[in-house]
C-alpha cells in the first residue's frame, strides 16, 4: 500500500511540475497508468489475500495434523499398554489345568479375557485409520507413525492368534479332562457293580434265589447300559490328537482298560447268572423232591384210610376210591421221570454237591415204587374181598332160591282131576326148566368161588380163612341143596335132572 501511495504521489508531482513549467502533461506508457496500476495493485492484493488464506489453511492443517499425530501417539501408547497387559495375562493363563474343576475356572477366566480383548479390535482399526490419514496428508513424521502402527498391528494379530490357539488348547484340555473324569466315574461305578457281581451269595430256597435273580436282572441291565457309554468314550479317545496334551496319552491308555474291564464284568455277570440259575434249578429240584415225597406219603395215608367196608356196595366204593388213587399215583410216573432227568442234568452241569441229586431222585423213585407195589397189593386185596363178598351174596341168594323152590315142590298138591294134574304138570315142567337153567348159574358160582379162593390164597396177607371156609361150606350147601332139589324133581317127573 505504501508503494502504491508513493507511485501515485510521484505521478501527481510530475504532473504538477509539468503544469508549472507549462510543459506537456506527463503521460505514462500504456499499462503504467493509474488505472492499470490500480488494477495491478488490486490483482496483487487479491493474490496476497489468496496466498495469506492458503498459508493460513496450511498452518491450520499442519496444526490439525500435529494434533492428530499427538492423538495417534497417545492412542498408540494406550494400545501398546493394553497389548502388554493382555500378553501378560495370557502368559499367566497359559498353564493348562490338571483337573476338571480348575479347568472350568480357567476356561471362564479365558472367556472373560477374550470378552475383554475382542471388543478392542475397533479401536485398533481406528488407530490404523489415523495412521493412514496422516500418510495420505503427507505428515512430515508419517514414516515413524506408519512404523509404530505396523508394530502395533503385528502385536495385535499375534495376540489374537495366541488367544485363538490358547482357546483351542483349553477346549481340547477340557475335553480330555472331561473324558478322563467320565472314565474314572464309569470305572468307579463298574467297580461297584463288580462287587455285586462277585457276591458269593446264592441262597438256599427258591424264593431267595428268585429275589437274587431279579436283582441279577437289574445288575445286567445296569452293566448293559454302560456298553454305549464305554464305546462312545473309546471312540472319542481315538479321535483325539495325542500331540495336544500329555493327558491324551493317559486317556488313550485308560479307555481300552475301561473297555476290557467292562467286557470282563459282562462275563462275570453272565457267569453269576449261570450260577444262580443252576442253584435255582437245584433248589427247585430239592423242593420238587420234598413235595413229591410229601405227596407220596399223603397218598399212602389216603390209601390206608380207605376202609374196605362190610357190605358189597361199601367194598365196591372202596375199590373205586383205591383205583382212583392208584391211577393218580401212576400218573406221577412222568413227574418222577422228569425228576430223574433233571437230577442227571444237574449232576452233569455242575460240580459234585451234597446231597447228590441222583441219590435224591433215586430215593423218591424207590419210595414211589414201594408205594406202587403196596398199592397194587392193596388193590388186589380189595378186589379179592369184593369177589369173596360178591360170591357170598350170590351163593346166599342161590341157596335161598333153591330152598324156596324145594319148599314149593314139597307143598305142591297131587291134583284131584285131569285138569288139575295137567296144570300141576305144566308148573312142574316150568320149575324143572328153571332148575336146569339154574345149573349154569351154579357152575358160574363155582368158578367164582374158585377165583375168590385163588385170590385169597395168593394174598396171604389177608389171612381171612374164615371167609374161605364159609365160602366152601356155602358152596357145599348149595350143591347139596341143588342135589336134593334135583332128586325131588326126578321123583316128581321120573326124569333125571343133570
Amino acid at each position: 500500500m505504501q508503494q502504491r501511495g508513493a507511485a501515485e504521489a510521484l505521478l501527481f508531482r510530475l504532473q504538477t511540475a509539468h503544469r508549472a513549467q507549462k510543459r506537456r502533461p506527463f503521460l505514462p506508457r500504456e499499462g503504467l497508468g493509474p488505472a492499470a496500476l490500480s488494477q495491478c495493485w488490486a490483482a496483487l492484493e487479491r493474490a496476497e489475500a489468496s496466498r495469506s488464506q492458503a498459508l493460513l489453511q496450511r498452518l491450520l492443517q499442519l496444526e490439525r495434523l500435529e494434533t492428530l499425530a499427538r492423538r495417534f501417539q497417545r492412542k498408540a501408547a494406550l494400545r501398546e499398554n493394553f497389548l502388554a497387559s493382555a500378553e501378560q495375562v495370557l502368559e499367566q493363563a497359559a498353564a493348562l489345568p490338571a483337573s476338571p474343576v480348575p479347568g472350568e475356572a480357567a476356561a471362564q477366566r479365558l472367556a472373560m479375557l477374550e470378552a475383554g480383548i475382542l471388543p478392542q479390535d475397533g479401536r485398533f482399526q481406528a488407530l490404523g485409520e489415523i495412521a493412514n490419514f496422516l500418510r495420505q496428508e503427507q505428515y512430515h513424521g508419517w514414516a515413524g507413525v506408519a512404523r509404530r502402527q505396523l508394530e502395533i498391528t503385528q502385536r495385535w494379530e499375534r495376540l489374537l492368534q495366541r488367544l485363538q490357539e490358547q482357546r483351542r488348547q483349553m477346549a481340547a484340555t477340557q475335553t480330555v479332562l472331561r473324558l478322563l473324569q467320565e472314565v474314572e466315574v464309569v470305572s468307579d461305578q463298574l467297580t461297584e457293580l463288580q462287587v455285586l457281581a462277585s457276591s458269593p451269595a446264592c441262597g438256599q430256597q427258591p424264593a431267595e434265589l428268585g429275589a437274587l435273580l431279579r436283582g441279577q436282572e437289574v445288575l445286567e441291565a445296569q452293566v448293559s447300559a454302560y456298553t454305549a457309554h464305554v464305546s462312545r468314550l473309546a471312540l472319542q479317545t481315538v479321535e483325539l490328537d495325542s500331540s495336544l496334551d500329555a493327558g491324551v496319552k493317559t486317556l488313550q491308555a485308560k479307555a481300552p482298560e475301561l473297555a476290557q474291564f467292562h467286557q470282563s464284568l459282562g462275563a462275570l455277570v453272565r457267569a453269576r447268572r449261570a450260577r444262580l440259575e443252576l442253584a435255582l434249578q437245584r433248589a427247585e429240584f430239592l423242593h420238587s423232591c420234598e413235595e413229591e415225597g410229601l405227596w407220596l406219603r399223603r397218598r399212602r395215608e389216603l390209601m390206608e384210610h380207605v376202609a374196605p367196608g362190610q357190605s358189597l356196595s361199601e367194598m365196591a366204593v372202596a375199590l373205586r376210591r383205591h383205583q382212583v388213587l392208584e391211577a393218580d399215583l401212576h400218573c406221577h410216573q412222568a413227574v418222577l421221570v422228569h425228576l430223574t432227568q433233571t437230577a442227571y442234568d444237574l449232576a452233569a452241569r455242575g460240580p459234585p454237591i451234597q446231597p447228590d441229586p441222583r441219590e435224591q431222585a433215586g430215593a423218591v423213585q424207590g419210595t414211589w415204587q414201594q408205594l406202587q407195589a403196596w398199592a397194587a397189593g392193596r388193590g388186589v386185596q380189595l378186589h379179592a374181598a369184593l369177589l369173596v363178598q360178591q360170591y357170598l351174596a350170590d351163593a346166599e341168594e342161590a341157596a335161598s332160591w333153591m330152598w324156596e323152590q324145594r319148599s314149593r315142590l314139597e307143598r305142591a298138591p297131587q291134583g284131584q282131576d285131569l285138569w288139575a294134574a295137567q296144570a300141576l304138570l305144566q308148573t312142574h315142567l316150568r320149575l324143572k326148566s328153571s332148575v336146569c337153567a339154574f345149573a349154569e348159574e351154579l357152575g358160574w358160582l363155582d368158578q367164582q368161588a374158585r377165583a375168590a379162593t385163588r385170590a385169597v390164597l395168593t394174598l396171604r396177607c389177608l389171612a381171612r380163612h374164615s371167609h374161605h371156609r364159609n365160602s366152601c361150606l356155602t358152596c357145599t350147601a348149595c350143591r347139596s341143596g341143588f342135589s336134593g332139589l334135583s332128586e325131588s324133581l326126578s321123583k316128581r317127573t321120573g326124569v333125571a335132572v343133570p
